[in-house]
């Protein structure tokens, strides 16, 4: 399940890196700055589930 969060956090990531680039091309500065803060929150909730999955599966191997 947290893998699927994962996912739509990396795909939403790529879109706005998109969107950053397009509104760069086209002189949106506003634009711009929105998404740029839009995007630091998903990397940080991306960052977080990416390190907490890695502390689950390292719980799992341990515990064998």
């Amino acid at each position: 399940m947290l893998e699927n969060d994962l996912y739509a956090e990396q795909t939403a990531i790529q879109t706005l890196r998109e969107r950053i680039r397009l509104a760069q091309d086209n002189n949106d500065y506003g634009t711009d700055e929105l998404l740029k803060d839009i995007l630091e929150d998903h990397e940080e909730v991306a960052h977080e589930l990416d390190h907490y999955l890695k502390d689950m599966s390292l719980e799992e191997t341990l515990k064998r």
